[in-house]
């Protein structure tokens, strides 16, 4: 995906569920932030999952989110594709993805229901959680909270939370069997401050010779189409003006 959503992306949409969602209310689906892209060899469903932190009932919004995710994994793996599901999955899913399991076991983003969730997604939709799947036992944080700190102002959280690493690893990378044939490697880059409150996270695949050849093709008919509206633009529209031209 790349600026004006243009470069080696197939198709997009923002709306990945489409007329298939059983949700009764649109709006608890887009509570969350998705956009899936169709690169040709590989799909890529790139996610911010709805937070629950406001109540039960954003909870509950959060779970059908959740459950819409999940039916739709299946239905793409059931068409052969290749996905990975990237983003905020705003869930820690381990006591290892969280630097105090004890004091958040009952707040949102650590709750049972949340954990349970992601252990039989991953396991009814036979995907595997890919940093986990490299860095078993490991503890690597890709978000450090600053709102549950009232007491220090937002540069010193940022300071204190990031320094003593008291973070939250919610930022996934989750892939199918057939995309996790083609995977590599995976890291958080945790020494990476770009931004206040995250970093980035990285996967490493396999880019087959199908997909460069793909890939140029799609550059290719992306500079053809270019180059044919600059030139649409600039010639005269009627034959007079062709006239007048020559």
């Amino acid at each position: 995906m790349t600026y004006a959503r243009t470069g080696l992306t197939k198709s997009f949409t923002d709306d990945p569920f489409g007329q298939e969602s059983d949700s009764k209310d649109s709006n608890i689906l887009f509570e969350g932030r998705c956009m899936l892209t169709d690169h040709g060899a590989f799909t890529i469903l790139n996610i911010y999952a709805p937070n629950a932190g406001r109540g039960p009932e954003f909870l509950e919004r959060k779970m059908a989110f959740y459950n819409e995710l999940s039916k739709a994994m299946a239905r793409w793996t059931q068409e052969g594709r290749k996905v990975v599901v990237t983003g905020d999955i705003n869930t820690a899913h381990t006591e290892l993805d969280i630097y105090n399991p004890r004091k958040y076991i009952q707040d949102t983003g650590f709750l049972e229901s949340e954990k349970e969730w992601i252990t039989t997604f991953l396991s009814q939709r036979k995907c595997k959680d890919v940093w986990r799947e490299f860095h078993p036992g490991v503890r690597k944080y890709s978000y450090w909270d600053q709102r549950r700190r009232s007491d220090l102002s937002e540069n010193c959280l940022t300071i204190v939370m990031r320094e003593k690493n008291c973070g939250w690893r919610i930022d996934v990378f989750y892939a199918n069997e057939p995309m996790m044939q083609d995977v590599i490697s995976s890291d958080i880059l945790d020494n990476v401050f770009r931004m206040v409150s995250r970093t980035e996270i990285r996967l490493w695949a396999q880019i087959t010779a199908q997909y460069r050849l793909r890939s140029k093709i799609l550059q290719w008919s992306l500079l053809k189409r270019h180059l044919e509206r600059e030139t649409s633009k600039r010639l005269p529209n009627n034959r007079s003006q062709i006239a007048s031209f020559c």
